[in-house]
């Protein structure tokens, strides 16, 4: 599994089906996501066979629905993703890349 999640693109699609109430479809994960339809198809299925999602047919389209161990493994990434933030906020004030908020006079 780290071959996928220790990328950008599949871990920001999976936060978008745990992080915003709306139906999913490979279509709308694909655009939102910044990947081409048939990666994000490919990707999704290798997901389902996980159980990180589920997939429904429903006429034409793909609905992407969630389970547990996504919800889990979501909830994981989300974590990582805001220690890392908090960890690279100081380092990029002692490199002089932001400057840290200054009392008005």
């Amino acid at each position: 599994m780290k071959d996928i999640f220790l990328r950008e693109k599949p871990c920001r699609m999976l936060l978008l089906v745990y992080g915003e109430e709306r139906e999913w479809t490979i279509t709308s994960l694909a655009k939102e996501s910044g990947m081409v339809y048939q990666h994000a198809s490919g990707l999704l299925k290798k997901l389902q066979e996980r159980g990180i999602v589920k997939l429904e047919k429903v006429g034409r389209k793909v609905r992407v629905t969630k389970t547990e161990k996504g919800k889990a493994l979501a909830d994981s990434i989300e974590s990582l993703m805001e220690a890392f933030k908090k960890a690279e906020a100081p380092a990029a004030v002692a490199q002089g890349q932001t400057q840290p908020l200054q009392p008005q006079q």
